[in-house]
């Protein structure tokens, strides 16, 4: 969040365009400080609820971080104050669907949000986060395995304990499956392979 703040300040200044909207956030002016970025604790705080009571593997974790940067890259949307929580809950509501391949249903997933998110809202940061990564929705057993190592080491570097174990290949090769179409579009072969 402290990036994108910065990203969209330094826009600001150089007068460029400015990165698109996500979903029904007010664009902030650009001035966050430090006091309005999410705390770990507040980060924890919204996640955890929504975890206890939806159906997703921990692992997914490390699939919401590949999703957030392909947002991030692909969509050129930052991750900001104003939309920090929208962006990470449809991340692991996609990161569910796609990694876990769970039976929750975007009503469950709202359910879940408590009185963050309707339903309509879920299908629609859904469809629009979709769009926006260009339905790009494969991890592969590199990108996974790199992005969990990366977990990892900033968890050790905080002396905390992260409670994933590593996927064996065969693991991540399962998870695999047809992801390319699960969404509807077909993805070239070409596109596959990209880490983002």
């Amino acid at each position: 969040v402290v990036s994108g703040e910065a990203h969209l300040q330094g826009l600001r200044h150089a007068g460029a365009p400015l990165p698109p909207l996500f979903h029904a956030e007010k664009r902030g002016d650009g001035e966050a400080t430090l006091d309005d970025v999410p705390s770990e604790e507040e980060i924890f705080g919204f996640l955890q609820p929504i975890y206890e009571q939806a159906d997703f593997s921990a692992e997914c974790f490390v699939v919401i971080l590949v999703y957030l940067e392909r947002l991030f890259v692909t969509g050129h949307v930052p991750p900001l104050v104003s939309n920090w929580q929208a962006i990470v809950f449809t991340a692991l509501v996609l990161g569910a669907k796609v990694w876990d391949d769970t039976g929750s249903s975007n009503a469950e997933f709202a359910d879940a949000s408590g009185t963050a998110y309707a339903v309509g809202d879920v299908n629609a940061m859904e469809q629009r986060f979709l769009h926006l990564i260009e339905y790009n929705v494969a991890i592969t057993r590199q990108l996974y395995t790199r992005i969990y190592f990366e977990l990892r080491e900033l968890c050790e570097r905080r002396e905390v304990q992260l409670p994933l174990k590593p996927l064996s290949v065969s693991e991540l090769d399962t998870r695999g499956g047809s992801w390319s179409t699960k969404f509807g579009r077909p993805k070239s072969t070409s596109s596959l392979g990209s880490d983002y």
